[in-house]
């Protein structure tokens, strides 16, 4: 069944008492379908976030005493641990979507996932500039045992370079949000709520 139909039968009068609990099934299984490509991009950034932060533990444990090495570890180990949160916390509310659980609270969870894909959109605006020059300045140590500041002063254009990107990733992401939680967010608001 498409969404139309869907809403359509969830909305029909008469059949609320006999059709309400398989139309609620059926519709919650649509809206999790359109969501599965979320979910597993989110498993996916959740497993690389994982051994991001036992390589930035390692580091952080070598290069403990060298601070030109250890904040920049540390910004990074903090932008990590922050996404990892995010994106639990976008699977806790992909699998509290429930049959059992009220219309409303279904469009609410779905409406939260919608703004942490904005806020992420949104975050890279600043993510970029902060992460990017870490970035290649830890692995750059860790795997080539190359120490980026004796290049010389090239930080300040490297960053404001940085920022011009995230603004152009913000705004691209921003201009071309998710169509499939667009979708699931447009199918839920159809519904209307006893």
């Amino acid at each position: 069944m498409e969404l139309p139909e869907l809403s359509n039968l969830w909305n029909a009068p008469g059949n609320l008492s006999i059709n309400r609990q398989l139309l609620k099934e059926v519709t919650l299984y649509k809206v999790k379908a359109l969501l599965y490509s979320l979910k597993w991009s989110t498993y996916f950034e959740l497993m690389l976030n994982i051994l991001f932060i036992f390589f930035l533990q390692g580091f952080i444990l070598d290069h403990f005493y060298e601070i030109r090495f250890l904040i920049p570890a540390l910004i990074l180990i903090a932008v990590t641990l922050a996404s990892t949160v995010l994106e639990c916390y976008k699977l806790y509310l992909f699998y509290s979507l429930r049959v059992d659980s009220p219309v409303t609270e279904t469009q609410q969870k779905v409406a939260q996932l919608q703004y942490l894909e904005a806020l992420e959109a949104n975050s890279m605006m600043v993510i970029i500039p902060l992460f990017s020059a870490p970035i290649l300045i830890v692995p750059a140590k860790a795997f080539f045992d190359f120490d980026l500041y004796q290049l010389g002063n090239w930080m300040p254009q490297y960053i404001i370079g940085s920022v011009v990107v995230g603004f152009v990733i913000a705004f691209l992401l921003r201009k071309f949000p998710n169509e499939k939680l667009k979708k699931a967010i447009d199918f839920l608001k159809e519904i209307k709520v006893d």
